[in-house]
């Protein structure tokens, strides 16, 4: 699984928990029997009018936030439109992490479920239906179509890397891709025309915006690592960083490309580019950093413009761009790390169909798009709308042509990452140097 993953298309395309950094596995690589055109086969509806069918939704989201509230209003629309049916949400928020798993194998009444695709689908995956033929039928928001010709290829490849064999076992939405967050206004008052691609832009860029007064990269310590990961999976690519970490080589760690990333980002703190609270701040003081205008740029994922959306309201002069190449790069610049939530059917469930059809209206057409306006965020279906502060995002997303695990790799070693986390903190705090930093990571 760790080749090279192509999206290849403009619009055939697409927290982990939400809010938090995750390590995800790479998708699989299309095959040429995936490249094969499927037959669209029209939904029949094999109830009648007085069917009554109860659905059981069990719901990662709390009801008073944006995608419950969405979620909830669909539901009523849905059960409107279809008077036979009802659906009974219990609102478990993120806790369903935890209780879904016992909740199924107690053989608790539950025809639909969602959460992380990393986190709940492996922990219930003995009970998950296979939803491969239902990709493959029309319903009445995909105008006709097959549903997997109308929704984010790469999240449903993703989906593929936790479901069994030869199975598709989870309905992928809400999206996300990690990024260089930006404020537009800065960039513009700072006089950079140009979005830096490559690290000497990236420093030409930081030095402008010092002068303008800016301070241009915060970080905390949630997303402290996202920062030479990313560096070093350009420089070397995310299979070379997850081995890295995972193996603690110490041959590997001597590498010049982690000297050079550490020579690189004490560069940035010796010439006074990071916000000076860096090696203090505790999540989420960066990304408020960056909401109150201290600061000008910070990675992370585009669940950031949600979260931080009761700060800077809906007019903040958001901007997104890939991670700048690096010198003597082997990796693919255009890599970054995306995946997504998802619903999940119980193989259990004795109303499949319309369980299907009820995430088939939610993550296609109207409310798709009303999901995503209300949390400013990446819709499911290829077709909707995406919310006006990640239309740069959007064409990162578009144009990302190889899966990175989260953080670029240097997340996939839990054990190892607060040790490196604390190492990193010091050299953009300038209390070690690079070779300090390579000699800590020697000998873990």
């Amino acid at each position: 699984m760790r080749k090279f993953f192509a999206l290849g298309m403009a619009v055939c395309i697409s927290a982990g928990a939400v809010g938090c950094s995750t390590t995800e596995p790479k998708p699989a690589t299309t095959t040429e029997t995936e490249k094969t055109t499927t037959t669209t086969t029209e939904k029949v509806d094999t109830t009648t009018p007085t069917d009554k069918i109860e659905l059981t939704y069990w719901s990662m989201w709390n009801e008073a936030e944006p995608q419950g509230q969405v979620i909830g209003q669909a539901a009523k629309q849905y059960m409107e439109e279809n008077e036979n049916v009802t659906i009974n949400i219990n609102w478990q928020g993120r806790e369903i992490n935890k209780i879904i798993p016992a909740k199924l194998n107690a053989g608790e009444k539950i025809d639909i479920y969602d959460g992380p695709l990393n986190v709940v689908l492996p922990a219930t995956i003995d009970h998950v239906l296979d939803v491969t033929d239902y990709f493959k039928q029309s319903y009445p928001s995909t105008d006709g179509k097959a549903y997997e010709e109308v929704v984010l290829k790469a999240t449903v490849d993703t989906a593929k890397v936790y479901s069994k064999e030869g199975e598709l076992n989870g309905i992928p939405y809400q999206p996300y891709v990690q990024c260089m967050f930006y404020n537009k206004d800065h960039f513009e008052k700072a006089g950079i025309t140009a979005l830096p691609a490559t690290w000497e832009e990236f420093l030409g860029a930081c030095e402008k915006l010092k002068a303008a007064g800016y301070a241009p990269l915060t970080v905390d310590d949630a997303y402290m690592l996202a920062l030479p990961g990313y560096y070093l999976a350009r420089a070397k690519g995310g299979d070379w960083v997850s081995q890295l970490v995972t193996e603690n080589n110490d041959e590997m760690w001597k590498d010049p490309a982690v000297l050079q990333m550490a020579e690189a980002y004490a560069e940035l703190a010796q010439k006074g580019y990071f916000h000076p609270n860096v090696s203090s701040n505790i999540f989420p003081a960066g990304q408020q950093d960056l909401a109150n205008n201290a600061a000008s740029m910070y990675l992370n994922a585009t669940w950031l413009v949600n979260e931080l959306m009761p700060v800077t309201g809906p007019d903040f002069p958001w901007g997104q761009f890939q991670f700048p190449s690096v010198p003597n790069g082997e990796g693919n610049p255009k890599a970054a790390n995306y995946a997504s939530q998802a619903f999940y059917i119980n193989k259990n469930s004795g109303n499949q169909d319309t369980a299907f059809d009820f995430i088939a209206y939610l993550t296609t057409g109207e409310w798709d798009g009303k999901i995503a306006e209300a949390t400013y965020g990446i819709p499911s279906g290829i077709n909707s709308v995406w919310p006006a502060q990640l239309v740069d995002a959007k064409e990162v997303f578009i144009g990302t042509e190889e899966w990175l695990p989260w953080s670029g790799g240097m997340e996939d070693n839990g054990d190892l990452a607060a040790t490196i986390s604390a190492a990193f903190t010091e050299l953009i705090s300038g209390k070690i140097t690079p070779q300090q930093f390579v000699d800590r990571m020697v000998g873990m």
